[in-house]
């Protein structure tokens, strides 16, 4: 990854990020102090600046100047295998899983997973943006296209229609008024 500044970023699995900071010039940056090497799969910067890791068997990481933050599974990520990471602009950081993504707002995760009907795989450090915004992903389906900016909380209710209400093979119009004693009824609406 290139920074904001230029700087290209290298990730290694070893506990540490690597950014070059000139021709010769090497900055190491520590990601946990375990004796076990945290494998980083896909890393990316937000609109603050921040640099997000994602990793595997780890989480996600956000590295914020020396302050580092960790998100897991007991944080709410859908998993602690995280094969890409990329944010969008409105700084939602999106995390692709097996089976499904994971996004970062604000310190707060959701999941759109089996939840959400998305069943797929998506694929090590396959994301990118285009020119309208759109965020691409290579998955085990093909290419996933997603418009954050249409990921809005729909406020209005869906309109019902009924037609006919159906009671032990009975039909009435909707707006009759059905008084049933207490029993054992078959009720259809259509």
């Amino acid at each position: 990854m290139i920074d904001m500044q230029g700087y290209p970023w290298i990730a290694t699995p070893t506990n540490y990020l690597v950014r070059l900071t000139g021709d010769t010039l090497v900055k190491t940056f520590p990601i946990a102090s375990k004796n076990d090497p945290i494998k980083i799969n896909s890393v990316c910067q937000d609109i603050a600046g921040r640099i997000w890791i994602a990793t595997y068997g780890h989480g996600v990481f956000c590295m914020d100047d020396t302050v580092l933050t960790s998100f897991t599974q007991t944080s709410g990520l859908l998993s602690n295998y995280c094969y890409s990471i990329v944010n969008d602009e409105s700084n939602a950081i999106w995390v692709g899983h097996r089976q499904g993504l994971s996004c970062i707002k604000s310190g707060v995760v959701k999941q759109y997973g089996k939840n959400k009907d998305i069943f797929l795989d998506f694929n090590l450090n396959a994301v990118c943006f285009d020119q309208n915004s759109l965020i691409w992903w290579g998955t085990s389906n093909g290419l996933v296209c997603y418009d954050f900016r249409k990921n809005r909380l729909n406020k209005v209710p869906p309109g019902i229609i009924l037609e006919s209400i159906t009671i032990n093979e009975k039909e009435f119009e909707p707006a009759d008024e059905i008084e049933l004693p207490y029993g054992k009824y078959k009720i259809r609406f259509n």
